[in-house]
């Protein structure tokens, strides 16, 4: 009996342990196959069937004779923005199960491509704001049944306790934008002619077309996008929610609306970077947030001339230097990729004017090159050191760049 027990207790483990790291080698293979299918099928069929419905709007009879490359990038686009939403969501899931050591990868790469699968529903003619409202839903389970996890609710309560205050503030002071009160857009101060030209952009976000540039439109003698005033965030708002062409109230509704969802953005993120940046004190942080906006003479002023179209940039501005800040002293260049990937977002948000643009860029990069001399001091000078300081420096830029090629390229284009 003895010998039986030692041979269980150590032959046995010896044999059985390889077998059971193969089993979870090809079972973490197929759940990642499996992930990437999932991410690429749904991509495909969504991206086909969002090209064919814009095609559709002018005739069916254009549908068979639509070049293949036009469905293929139709296609690809679908595929990039999944993918961004599918690893950000797994980055997310991993944060609350505080797994960021991705012990468990395979899995949760897995588990967070399974709400894609709504968009296979898109063969059925299911509306595109019902995929969008399936789509919230089941994510919003994946992460819910998550948060068992009670550090991490430790972590983000503080954050979660003064968001929900900074909505108490606004809701209750900025009544010009708040839905506790029955005001209309017209209602607002500043001028508001300006965002007559999202009129269009609304007409072309119904027919599924977001970027005339990209399009034959401007050839045709349609509409060519400017260089501000655009919002392909704001043309998806109203795709999504449906609102009807001839609903003026409602689609300046969702401008007001918009805006206040812009002014919490950016008062929120200047508190986290305040807290979890600069690790000032929650009250110095919280006083800073508010003051971000109720202490901005600069938005004010806005507010009262004219309505505040060139301020989106800054409102994506501290988050920016969270990320960087955040990227510096984790030593995570990943982080300075993912910064100049928020950077770029002020841009489909709604863009301003070029002044303020290049604005946003030189101080974004100034707070960049400061946290880059630092680290630079702090090591000791040599080849090696100077090759980390040139690559800290061009993440962030390159990156910028590259979330705004959406934008750039057809511009260039068009100018050329």
């Amino acid at each position: 009996m003895f010998l039986y027990s030692r041979f269980i207790q150590t032959i046995l483990p010896k044999y059985l342990e390889p077998m059971r790291q193969n089993y979870f080698l090809w079972s973490n293979k197929k759940l990642t196959l499996a992930s990437l299918a999932i991410i690429v099928l749904s991509s495909c069929s969504f991206g086909l069937w969002f090209k064919i419905k814009q095609i559709s709007i002018t005739s069916e009879k254009i549908i068979g004779l639509y070049p293949l490359t036009g469905y293929a990038v139709s296609s690809l686009k679908a595929l990039f923005i999944f993918s961004t939403f599918w690893l950000g969501l797994a980055l997310l899931r991993s944060m609350i199960r505080n797994d960021l050591d991705r012990t468990d990868l395979a899995r949760n790469l897995f588990f967070c491509s399974l709400p894609f699968s709504i968009f296979f529903l898109s063969w059925i003619d299911l509306s595109l704001s019902m995929q969008v409202l399936l789509f919230s839903f089941f994510c919003g389970t994946l992460l819910f049944f998550n948060f068992q996890n009670t550090p991490f609710w430790k972590v983000i309560k503080e954050p979660v306790y003064v968001l929900v205050f900074f909505l108490l503030c606004f809701f209750l002071i900025l009544k010009s934008y708040s839905p506790l009160y029955h005001n209309t857009f017209w209602d607002t101060w500043g001028r508001n002619d300006f965002l007559i030209n999202l009129e269009h952009q609304w007409e072309n976000a119904k027919a599924y077309d977001f970027l005339g540039n990209f399009t034959q439109s401007g050839f045709l003698g349609g509409h060519s996008q400017g260089i501000y005033m655009i919002s392909e965030l704001s043309a998806a708002i109203v795709l999504i929610f449906d609102l009807p062409i001839i609903d003026v109230l409602g689609k300046y509704a969702s401008i007001k609306f918009l805006y206040l969802g812009f002014y919490l953005f950016g008062t929120f993120g200047t508190y986290l970077f305040f807290r979890y940046g600069l690790k000032l004190s929650t009250l110095i942080a919280t006083i800073g947030g508010l003051g971000f906006f109720w202490g901005n003479s600069a938005y004010l002023a806005f507010m009262t001339g004219e309505f505040p179209l060139h301020m989106a940039q800054f409102i994506f501005f501290p988050w920016v230097l969270l990320i960087i800040k955040l990227a510096h002293s984790l030593n995570k260049p990943a982080l300075s990729c993912l910064a100049g990937l928020v950077a770029s977002l002020s841009e489909y948000a709604m863009s301003s004017h070029p002044e303020c643009d290049f604005i946003y860029f030189i101080f974004c990069n100034l707070y960049n090159l400061y946290l880059t001399l630092i680290r630079l001091t702090e090591s000791k000078l040599g080849m090696d050191s100077v090759k980390r300081f040139f690559g800290w420096l061009l993440l962030f830029p390159v990156f910028h760049g590259i979330g705004l090629a959406y934008r750039v390229i057809p511009l260039i284009d068009a100018i050329l």
